[in-house]
């Protein structure tokens, strides 16, 4: 029979679980409290949360998710995990810049769009652009037509401007 606190832990793990947009499994083994208290507050930044649970825990936790049998590798040792609440690509690619200076922690797994991927899959979401960056290259991409098309327009009034200054200049010779 599980005991109360445990019952309590895996709901509020369940909970997180459900409303993430992508989670990212790590090893923080030889992390000091300082890096990994610097590290939660910039993912809470980016609109997600850092926590510690038991392995057991999240498995159960992560049964809903596809691939979760794939994910009982990542969940050996000291595990962290890495929630995203909002924008499921910039937690991501904060893990990835953070531990460009904390070396020991290290990607073991993740789910991305209720998906298990891998390590190496995790690396290459990281690489994706943010989502106002996507946003606005659309946009910019949107508004390209429109502004050669004003410009071109502008352009045969110019013409015009021209070819009739020029007669105007030959009749007054």
């Amino acid at each position: 029979m599980p005991n109360n606190k445990n019952v309590e832990l895996l709901k509020s793990i369940q909970d997180k679980v459900a409303k993430s947009k992508s989670i990212l499994l790590s090893d923080f083994k030889g992390v000091s409290a300082k890096d990994l208290t610097t590290f939660r507050e910039e993912i809470r930044a980016k609109g997600g949360e850092v926590f510690v649970s038991k392995n057991t825990l999240l498995k159960i936790a992560l049964k809903g998710m596809e691939g979760n049998e794939k994910a009982s590798d990542s969940l050996a040792g000291q595990t962290v995990a890495v929630v995203s609440y909002e924008d499921p690509i910039s937690t991501i690619k904060s893990f990835f810049d953070f531990t460009k200076k904390v070396e020991n922690l290290k990607a073991k797994g993740g789910f991305f769009e209720n998906k298990f991927v891998d390590e190496r899959s995790l690396v290459e979401i990281s690489k994706l652009p943010s989502k106002e960056e996507l946003i606005g290259r659309l946009i910019g991409s949107m508004n390209s037509p429109v502004y050669k098309f004003v410009n071109t327009l502008n352009q045969s009034k110019s013409k015009i401007v021209y070819v009739l200054n020029s007669v105007a200049n030959q009749k007054n010779k």
